[in-house]
């Protein structure tokens, strides 16, 4: 009985399904239907306004049809008028012909007299010409003149300057104890053999013994200066050369360790092969360059650029360790840096930092998979809702490693 009211209900459900699509529909058609329905409206409506306008513009055409004859109408009693004005401008103008030739001789008359006028206006121009060109000159020779004055003064003016800057002389002073001069030439030739006399003598310096004094003063204490400042250059230099042994011995210590954790370290994540380090220059350890030499398992490289990525990558993350392991820190980040690796060397890489983590703390950003099986705790975030962050935390100690 319940099976034969589970196949009632659902054919009431397929029935009801067929109403509502069938609904659906009418509704549908019924839509469209009062949607030509306002349509026709809105033309029923437009052709009504366009019925009102047209009889409107009948009207108006109408009226102005009416006006159009009424118009016409003064229009043709305006023209009559016009035609009786003409017949009476042709009688005035055969009255004014008689006239017209006695304004033509006058006219001429004003011509000739225009004529003479011009004559006298054209020579009056050429005399206005030649007075303007006359003041002109006037003027330029006035410029001259005001230029030749200006020069003057200025020259009289630097004399007396001259007078007082160096002889102090007053221009009343030079006037009272001037002396005719004979012979100009010669008289500048005495003045010119005793400024030379005068130049040779050199400069005067009445402050000499006092400057000396203060120049000896300061020379002695630039000296003192300069052998206190040559003793600190020595101790410094001394300093600098103990500090440089002193820095080239624990490069040398430092490199021999890095080179040693580099070669075990690097046998411990290939499973094999040979690394070392090499400087360029053992005699110059401050300016020395480093190789880097390996031999990964089942191959010679010359060329650490022939590696793949994955490789070269593994290399650097040797390194890296050999460096760690001189003087390692409690705390340490990792930026996916086994991004390039393949799913072995990742496991590889993740024991090894598992077995660093007794001493060390690592926080690693990573996605692969080996690294996150042997992490301790996991912390990953999610976004449920859209704008939401939400950080998850995942302890492995406490779950089962199948989960994986």
């Amino acid at each position: 009985k319940l099976g034969h009211k589970i196949l009632q209900l659902n054919e009431l459900i397929e029935e009801f399904s067929l109403k509502t699509d069938e609904k659906d529909i009418l509704l549908t058609e019924i839509n469209v239907i009062k949607m030509k329905t306002l349509s026709l409206e809105k033309d029923a409506e437009i052709t009504s306004q366009n019925k009102v306008f047209m009889e409107n513009s009948f009207r108006d055409i109408t009226k102005s049809k009416e006006n159009f004859e009424i118009e016409l109408i003064s229009l043709e009693k305006i023209n009559k008028e016009k035609i009786l004005e003409i017949q009476e401008f042709k009688k005035l103008e055969e009255k004014n012909s008689n006239l017209i030739e006695e304004n033509k001789n006058k006219v001429k008359h004003i011509i000739s007299e225009k004529n003479t006028i011009e004559k006298n206006t054209i020579e009056l121009r050429k005399k206005t010409r030649k007075l303007l060109e006359d003041k002109d000159l006037i003027s330029r020779s006035r410029v001259r003149f005001d230029e030749k004055k200006n020069n003057v003064q200025e020259k009289y003016d630097r004399i007396i300057l001259k007078l007082w800057d160096e002889y102090e002389l007053s221009k009343s002073d030079a006037e009272t104890i001037a002396e005719p001069i004979e012979n100009l030439d010669k008289a500048k030739n005495q003045v010119m053999a005793i400024k030379n006399k005068i130049k040779n003598l050199g400069n005067v310096n009445v402050s000499a013994i006092e400057e000396y004094e203060i120049v000896r003063e300061r020379f002695d204490f630039l000296i003192k200066q300069i052998k206190d400042i040559t003793i600190s250059k020595n101790e410094i230099i001394k300093l600098i050369e103990s500090i440089t042994e002193e820095m080239k011995q624990k490069f040398t210590e430092t490199f021999d360790q890095i080179n040693a954790n580099f070669k075990r370290i690097f046998v411990e994540l290939f499973g094999g092969g040979k690394a070392e380090l090499l400087l360029t220059d053992s005699e110059n350890t401050m300016e020395t360059g480093i190789e880097i030499i390996i031999e990964p398992p089942g191959k010679k490289v010359k060329n650490l650029q022939l590696l793949s990525g994955g490789e070269q990558a593994f290399v650097a993350i040797a390194l890296y360790f050999s460096i760690f392991h001189v003087k390692p820190a409690s705390f340490c980040v990792l930026d996916e840096i086994e991004a390039a690796l393949d799913d072995m060397n990742v496991q590889r890489f993740a024991k090894y930092i598992k077995n660093l983590s007794e001493n060390t703390q690592f926080i690693t950003i990573t996605h692969r998979r080996g690294t996150m099986e042997e992490a301790d705790v996991l912390y990953g975030i999610t976004m449920q809702e859209e704008g939401i962050s939400k950080a998850i935390k995942l302890d492995n100690k406490n779950i089962d490693q199948s989960f994986f």
